[in-house]
């Protein structure tokens, strides 16, 4: 009688441990439970330092690094003065793309803060479980220098 009592007593902790375990394994190994986001722009920030009149660009590399297929939905930018472009569709985990943004620096002057990014989500997942990546554009526009001409009175 003690041999089945122990029996049962075994049968039960091994049960019991292994649906533990496996619990603990779905928790740690289940793609939404992963913390942070799914893409990663580098650079994060964009400083253009000290420059004149007219237009700077750069290319900034997004990166999944998720285990799921993200989805470009659409990019944007924060101003006028801002333009960014990036090739829709899907970016497989541990894949690249890169988006292009431009600062359009004519007709300002001193410090200047922009943004672009885009929306992002999950292959075929609804509205409610898209993202926003975004990247700050910084500038500082210096003044061009104006030429003064010198007034020549006309000769008599």
């Amino acid at each position: 009688m003690k041999n089945v009592h122990l029996s049962f007593l075994l049968l039960f902790l091994v049960l019991f441990f292994s649906s533990l375990a496996a619990t603990v394994y779905c928790l740690f190994t289940e793609e939404e439970q992963v913390p942070g986001p799914a893409l990663v722009a580098r650079p994060a920030v964009v400083d253009f330092g000290l420059v004149g009149e007219g237009s700077q660009s750069t290319t900034i590399t997004l990166t999944n690094v998720s285990r799921k297929t993200m989805t470009i939905v659409e990019p944007f930018a924060s101003c006028t003065c801002t333009n960014v472009s990036v090739p829709k569709g899907e970016i497989k985990p541990g894949d690249s793309v890169d988006l292009k943004c431009a600062l359009d620096t004519r007709d300002r002057k001193g410090k200047t803060r922009g943004q672009v990014g885009i929306l992002y989500g999950g292959t075929g997942e609804d509205e409610s479980s898209r993202f926003v990546l975004s990247v700050d554009i910084l500038a500082e526009i210096r003044e061009t220098d104006s030429v003064e001409l010198p007034i020549l009175a006309p000769r008599r």
